[in-house]
This record gives C-alpha cells, sequence and structure tokens, in this order.
C-alpha cells in the first residue's frame, strides 16, 4: 500500500513542469481523539485515545491559483483506553500517518484539503494479569480545515481509517473462521506554529 501511494505521488509530480513547483514547509501541533472498533466474529471491542499530534507539510505543487498538492505526516502519542474492560488504567497510543493532499486556499493560512494515505495505529493497554493491544494499518481518507482567529491560524482534520491487518482467525468451538474489522475515526485540532516559510 504504501510503496502504491509513493509511486502514485511521484506519477502526479511528474505530469507536471518544473515551473509550477513552490516548495513549503508548515507545522503545527495540537490534540487529537481517536475511537476505533475491532470487530471479531462475535465480539467487538471498543479503543479510544487522546494524543498529542504534531503536524508536517511540505513538498507542495502548485496545480493552479489556489490549489496545492503536498504530502503531510501527523505523528502522534499519548494515552489509551477502553470502555469494555473494567479497571484498565489508561496506558499507551502512538499513530503515524502519511497523507497525500489536496489544498483549496493558503497553505498554511486560511484553506481547506482533502488527503488520502495511509496509517498505522497502535493502542495498547494493561493491568495485572490482563493486556489488551491493537494495531490498525490500512487505508486513511480525511478532511481539514484552517482559518484565522485572532492573529493565531488554528485547524480541525477528520478522518476515517479501515485496518486491513486482519489474520484469519479459527473460532475453536465452531472451526469457522473469520477475520477482524478494525475501523478508526479520529478528530483532530492544531495550531499553525509559525507563518507559512517559503524555502
Amino acid at each position: 500500500m504504501s510503496k502504491l501511494i509513493i509511486c502514485f505521488s511521484f506519477f502526479i509530480l511528474l505530469s507536471f513542469p518544473s515551473s509550477a513547483f513552490k516548495v513549503y514547509y508548515i507545522h503545527g501541533a495540537g490534540f487529537k481523539y481517536n475511537y476505533a472498533n475491532v470487530r471479531a466474529y462475535k465480539k467487538s471491542l471498543d479503543f479510544s485515545s487522546f494524543t498529542f499530534t504534531y503536524k508536517a507539510t511540505f513538498a507542495s505543487l502548485n496545480l493552479m491559483k489556489n490549489y496545492h498538492f503536498a504530502c503531510s505526516f501527523y505523528p502522534a502519542i499519548g494515552l489509551s483506553y477502553s470502555n469494555k474492560i473494567d479497571n484498565v488504567k489508561s496506558s499507551f497510543s502512538s499513530e503515524i500517518p502519511i497523507m497525500l493532499e489536496w489544498y483549496y486556499g493558503i497553505i498554511g493560512k486560511d484553506c481547506k484539503y482533502f488527503g488520502v494515505g495511509i496509517t498505522n495505529t497502535f493502542f495498547y493497554k494493561s493491568k495485572p494479569s490482563i493486556t489488551n493491544q491493537t494495531f490498525i494499518l490500512g487505508p486513511q481518507i480525511e478532511y481539514g480545515k484552517q482559518y484565522e482567529k485572532e492573529s493565531v491560524y488554528i485547524g480541525y482534520r477528520i478522518n476515517l481509517a479501515y485496518g486491513l491487518n486482519s489474520p484469519k482467525l479459527v473460532d475453536p468451538s465452531t472451526n469457522n473462521s473469520y477475520r477482524e474489522k478494525k475501523f478508526l475515526l479520529g478528530i483532530n485540532l492544531y495550531v499553525i506554529l509559525d507563518n507559512l516559510k517559503n524555502k
């Protein structure tokens, strides 16, 4: 999946003349809430997390006036929770999404954007005698918006992912095979840390 995204991005970049390129670097920081649901046969387990998120956007391509193509990373780390297991203490969660994005507006300032990419999200929770964890690795789509408020540019980002890393499992009571179904929904609020910088 990641190789396919990289090849697709290079194909798009090579389709435009060099005069269309303007390279920017925008970074921001904020907080994110993730909700994940893992379904396996007749069981369902919910995960949630609160994380600190960093936004790194660069390599912008000017498609036309007010339209841009970019690549962004949104690494996150924080605490994980579960409402399906009693007395589980807050533990650990991390996320490493890589997104190809299409912006409308001024990157780093007032703009809207859509994106497609891949994410690797990890939830881990434990208490004495119980450890519960899951990975969600798969495609992700997103929508985001940035706007100015009191001379500060803030933004929000909503993403949805589907996990492809579902091994084939067998129910010992019936010998029926099944696969886990993994879904992820995230809401990210962030602040742009500096003004738009041209390299």
